[in-house]
């Protein structure tokens, strides 16, 4: 019978280190895989003993650094302040730059993880798109901002790398390059430590030289977890990442590698569905015809994240783990936010005339709007009785006008609805108040906990949008901003990540082993992603100087793809 990798690979930790594990660290995948180290360590305990440190590696090389890692949003809004100085952004708006702003943190996150030379980056993107007027006497003043623009590149990533790292915040890549140039020139940082890299397979050039640097002091082992099945050929993307680790740090043997699909017998079962919601049916129908037990060794993988909230409705599984989360943006309060950013937005396109907020409130918000937020369950519980609500709606269909002004919107219990006419800060101040007394009149606690993070999301925006100028700061701008805050946040299901039915991500599911796999969305498109890239740099750039492209990111999932079902003995795909 084969081990999970992890449970293998405690094995061999408890077998070098006779749980003497002090001066120990084992960096792994992601979090989940740290949760079942641990556990796989305690079903192996005989007398007490000190844990080794497990962290992500992105936990570990952070914790080397003095730099914190900032939100894109406020390296937006520093890039912004740098970029000013530029002539090629000084008559354009914010919305233009937040076009290609969020491309460019991107690419030089990229640039810095790939240990690139920015200069010549830039300098031969430059000369490529100079090359494409070449033939043209006259160049029209858009096609010379156009070539001054991508000249400036390699000047705006000093200006703004410099900016940034000043008041001792940063971007992954930067933080990433500035520990491995920290160890460069003090190897002492981190001294006499046994570090396992246990499940890692694809990493940047700038992590497999910060891995070379601590060698140099510390006792390095890489625990691999692939199959020759996937890796052996010469000209395998799969292969040629873990080539690159082995090269760097002159790593003979491959640890770990087992040719698992060549010994363990699959039955595998790959069905076709005419809509996303029969994939869901089908997977449901096959975990009802498991057992128990079956289950318990389970996994249902979503490619395609989105479905996880119709398979939850329709499964109900109360003895499963949700790895994912709850994304905030399934909520009714986040549905609720929605409705009030339209109402704000078509009460300015709709009296394009007026221009002052007490001019557009005595106009008045569009009736539709406001009947998509009076309906909203968050405002029924919060501002109104059953009775009340009832007729506070006949009420307003009885008036029969397009427009509503906020004085004939005040509820029986004297709620008021939110002054959206306002601009800028106020207006984030004034959603924060809206959504603070929505919180404080609201029964549910897993309603107040949402409402709460939306406050908090809105409270940081201000903070980070007072370094922008008036102008800035539109409503298209302060929505862009909400939802980038918003977009990530996810609330934890109550589960038990050692057993039963497990529900995860494809990303989730590294380092971590099932008999039963169940995988939703294997689509074209989603798996792999396809070509499309955000990104200001040309592909003919990206391939010359090592950058990676949509092809590293197929690879990359197929090692995921591969590894997640090497192990298992059914699949349903």
């Amino acid at each position: 019978m084969h081990m999970s990798f992890l449970s293998s690979f405690t094995d061999t930790l408890i077998k070098n280190e006779n749980f003497n594990f002090q001066n120990v660290r084992v960096i792994l995948p992601n979090k989940r895989a740290q949760q079942r180290l641990y556990a796989e360590l305690a079903s192996r305990l005989d007398t007490p003993f000190f844990v080794p440190t497990v962290q992500t590696i992105d936990e570990f090389i952070q914790s080397l650094s003095p730099v914190r890692c900032a939100s894109k949003t406020e390296l937006l809004i520093d890039l912004y302040e740098v970029s000013r100085a530029f002539s090629f952004v000084q008559d354009s708006d914010f919305q233009k730059f937040i076009s290609w702003g969020s491309c460019f943190l991107h690419d030089i996150n990229e640039i810095d993880l790939y240990n690139c030379n920015p200069d010549a980056v830039f300098s031969n993107l430059s000369d490529m798109k100079d090359l494409e007027f070449f033939a043209e006497p006259d160049l029209t003043p858009s096609q010379r901002k156009y070539l001054e623009f991508d000249a400036g590149l390699g000047k705006l990533y000093r200006q703004c790398r410099e900016f940034i790292l000043q008041p001792g915040k940063g971007y992954t890549g930067m933080i990433y390059k500035e520990v491995a140039q920290r160890l460069e020139e003090d190897p002492s940082q981190l001294e006499n430590t046994k570090i396992y890299f246990a499940g890692l397979h694809a990493l940047s050039p700038t992590e497999r030289n910060i891995a070379r640097l601590l060698s140099r002091n510390n006792d390095i082992h890489f625990i691999f977890d692939t199959d020759p099945f996937y890796t052996s050929s010469p000209n395998n993307r799969i292969g040629q990442f873990i080539g690159a680790i082995q090269s760097d740090l002159k790593i003979e043997k491959r640890e770990g590698e087992h040719p698992y699909y060549a010994t363990i017998p699959k039955e595998i079962t790959i069905t076709g569905t005419n809509k996303q919601i029969s994939q869901v049916l089908l997977a449901i129908d096959q975990l009802n015809q498991m057992s128990e037990e079956e289950r318990n060794n389970t996994a249902v993988v979503f490619a395609d994240e989105s479905l996880l909230m119709p398979f939850v409705h329709a499964y109900q599984p109360r003895d499963a783990n949700i790895t994912m989360g709850y994304p905030i943006r399934h909520t009714v309060a986040y549905q609720l936010l929605q409705d009030l950013l339209s109402a704000a937005q078509n009460l300015r396109r709709l009296h394009p005339g007026l221009s002052s907020p007490d001019e557009l409130e005595k106009a008045g918000y569009y009736y539709r709007d406001v009947l998509a937020i009076v309906h909203n369950g968050i405002i029924r519980k919060s501002l109104f009785s059953n009775e009340s609500h009832t007729a506070f709606i006949e009420g307003l269909t009885a008036k029969n006008r397009i427009f509503l002004r906020p004085a004939e919107l005040e509820s029986a219990e004297g709620a008021t609805f939110p002054k959206l006419s306002r601009e800028g800060s106020d207006f984030l101040q004034e959603l924060a108040d809206f959504f603070g007394r929505l919180c404080s009149s609201l029964p549910d606690e897993n309603d107040k906990m949402v409402l709460e993070s939306f406050v908090q999301a809105f409270g940081r925006i201000r903070q980070l949008t007072e370094r922008l100028p008036k102008e800035a700061l539109m409503l298209a701008t302060l929505q862009y901003f909400i939802e980038e805050e918003l977009s990530s946040l996810t609330f934890s299901f109550i589960g038990n990540p050692e057993s039963g039915l497990q529900l995860m991500g494809l990303l989730e599911t590294r380092a971590l082993d099932f008999d039963n796999i169940l995988m939703l969305s294997a689509n074209e498109g989603i798996l792999p992603t396809g070509k499309s890239e955000n990104s200001l740099l040309l592909y003919a750039i990206k391939r010359a100087y090592g950058l990676p492209t949509y092809e590293n990111s197929d690879a990359i999932y197929g090692y995921h793809f591969f590894r997640l079902f090497q192990r298992a003995k059914k699949a349903y795909i």
